[in-house]
């Protein structure tokens, strides 16, 4: 592997240029925050990041926080740990780009990559010790391996601000086979600048956020097929729908004016009144004062959006 220890400023533009382990889920499909679309269009910097790593509140302290992780994953293994924020880059596959936390170093063992995080949610993590992270951690962790050639990764997670624990992740091949096969179709979408199919109706909204005027476009004997399955499904959830309103109406009105449900000491449901808040309203405020607002002054022009609605043939 080829490494260099570079600024943020320096990775975020090197980023750019490859896959990175925090593209990796994505890529595949499997992230909870982006699709291979969100990924392409960074890449292609026709829509600004939105990875994991970038500058919220949550993940500013996540950074803050990883060298007191650091410190405490040394105080409890024993390991060194060096090459901290090194980037590499695989020499089969230069598209592969990887920045690791660091590489810890144990006396009697081979070195191992470590992972840094910072969790909110303990429901996420399984038993400390073993490999029960979130799917898009493991595919992070084996596209590092990848790049690198380590067989192991820890990872070093601090949950909740008071909940430390270690998880270790072994290199997998099936899943680094599928991982390359999925990251070289992917840069090939990169190279020749053609979009990734859409995986949401969000990402269908990207590609084609605007009509053409007057434009109609004739359906085949699949897509027809296609459409009648929507209609059938949309049947199928407004029925559900009617199933779980009448449910939850049997329950609130079992619970009556309690706060909360249980049984046998479980909880089952909580039905509360959120805190009172206020408003703006605009057309008091134009009323009361209408030498000083006009309704320009207090609203702003919205874009039109585009509505999709499904009809059902006659």
């Amino acid at each position: 592997m080829t490494g260099e220890v570079i600024s943020r400023d320096d990775w975020l533009r090197e980023r750019q240029k490859g896959i990175g382990s925090s593209d990796a889920a994505a890529v595949c499909g499997l992230s909870p925050w982006r699709t291979p679309l969100n990924v392409y269009l960074e890449k292609l910097e026709l829509a600004p990041s939105n990875s994991e790593e970038d500058d919220s509140d949550l993940l500013h302290w996540g950074r803050q926080l990883e060298p007191v992780v650091i410190e405490e994953y040394k105080r409890r293994t024993g390991a060194q740990v060096s090459n901290q924020q090194q980037l590499i880059r695989s020499k089969e596959f230069p598209f592969a780009i990887a920045t690791l936390d660091g590489i810890a170093t144990f006396a009697n063992e081979g070195p191992r990559i470590l992972e840094v995080k910072t969790s909110q949610k303990f429901s996420d993590w399984g038993e400390p010790g073993s490999d029960s992270v979130p799917v898009q951690y493991i595919f992070q962790c084996q596209h590092q391996m990848m790049c690198s050639g380590y067989q192991l990764a820890d990872i070093a997670v601090l949950i909740r601000g008071h909940d430390f624990r270690i998880y270790t992740i072994a290199r997998d091949e099936a899943i680094i086979e599928a991982l390359l096969k999925a990251e070289i179709a992917f840069w090939q979408c990169v190279v020749t600048r053609t979009p990734p199919a859409p995986r949401t109706g969000q990402d269908a909204l990207l590609l084609y956020p605007v009509p053409v005027a007057g434009k109609i476009v004739e359906a085949d004997e699949a897509m027809f097929t296609l459409h009648g399955e929507l209609i059938k499904t949309k049947h199928q959830l407004k029925e559900l729908a009617a199933l779980l309103d009448g449910q939850e109406t049997m329950v609130k009105a079992f619970m009556g004016d309690a706060e909360e449900l249980k049984f046998q000491g479980d909880r089952l449901a909580t039905w509360k009144k959120s805190k009172d808040g206020r408003h703006l309203v605009k057309e008091k405020l134009i009323k009361k004062y209408p030498d000083i607002y006009t309704d320009e002054d207090v609203s702003a022009p919205t874009v039109g959006a585009r509505v999709f609605l499904a009809k059902d043939p006659k």
